[in-house]
């Protein structure tokens, strides 16, 4: 779906890469260290999931004794032995330019998890996603995901203030829940989901040379009567309908405001819609 989305957007298969993991290949390490306490396990799992940003030397300070920031800000660490921190590390710490596969997890520490990615490998292939890569490092912040996670990377560079060019990387990620819906029902309901950064997306968008972004102004529906929402209300679902970008005039005030907001925001139209409008059934466009 992901892929779909930024294909959709304007972008081709080497714009981004999609990594991709399982959380049981952390939740089965932890257990093999026998990290019991949830609490302690949220505080590794949050650790890990700061290795882009912060990189493994800081990590390991925070799933040890904790880590002071250029702030001065201290953060408590996971207080792992040393000797845990290193088998971790080792197991999840890979050469980005080697060729690295779920065959290379053996059956006895993946257990579930090299089922769930020798499954997603396969299923890949079937959609013939060349830019996707399994990536143990991914291992998304929150604490509901049960399986199958995955994050989405730009790889193209960006331009911010003052010149400064960078990469974003990531810009959108889920993964599996089994059990998040049941807790605001009492029924089962197993999903994936993802969210995106729409802001740090747009914004790389819109430095694509071959990305085109229409400009697209609202018709402002006009209010002469609040009492009579509801047939502004079914203009502006008609409009909508047929993908014009259309909104009501946000409050009360004269038509001569109104006119002029819609003038301030470049509008291409307004729709007046009053007494007379409403009797013959059918609006003003100006």
């Amino acid at each position: 779906m992901i892929s779909e989305i930024l294909k959709k957007c304007g972008l081709i298969e080497r714009d981004f890469t999609i990594k991709f993991s399982s959380r049981k290949i952390l939740e089965n390490l932890l257990d093999r260290y026998e990290i019991k306490k949830k609490e302690r396990r949220l505080k590794v799992l949050r650790s890990l999931d700061k290795v882009d940003r912060l990189g493994w030397e800081a990590v390991e300070k925070l799933l040890g004794p904790g880590r002071k920031d250029e702030s001065g800000d201290f953060t408590e660490g996971a207080d792992l032995p040393e000797d845990v921190i290193d088998d971790l590390q080792s197991q999840l710490k890979y050469d980005d330019e080697e060729t690295f596969t779920y065959e290379e997890w053996s059956k006895e520490v993946g257990g579930d998890a090299y089922k769930d990615i020798q499954s997603l490998e396969d299923n890949f292939k079937l959609y013939d996603l060349k830019n996707i890569k399994f990536d143990p490092t991914v291992i998304r912040g929150l604490e509901y995901y049960t399986g199958p996670i995955f994050e989405v990377n730009l790889n193209f560079d960006v331009q911010i203030s003052k010149g400064k060019t960078v990469q974003f990387g990531s810009i959108g990620g889920g993964g599996r829940y089994d059990n998040l819906v049941s807790n605001f029902g009492s029924f089962d309901c197993p999903a994936t989901g993802i969210s995106i950064g729409i802001d740090r997306l747009v914004y790389a968008l819109m430095q694509k040379k071959d990305f085109k972004i229409k400009s697209s102004r609202p018709i402002v529906i006009c209010v002469f009567d609040v009492n009579k929402n509801k047939e502004y209300f079914k203009i502006l679902k008609k409009l909508r309908e047929t993908n014009i970008s259309s909104e009501i005039y946000p409050g009360e005030g004269k038509l001569k405001k109104q006119m002029e907001y819609a003038n301030k925001i470049g509008s291409p139209a307004v729709i007046l819609y009053g007494d007379d409008e409403i009797k013959s059934g059918k609006a003003t466009l100006k």
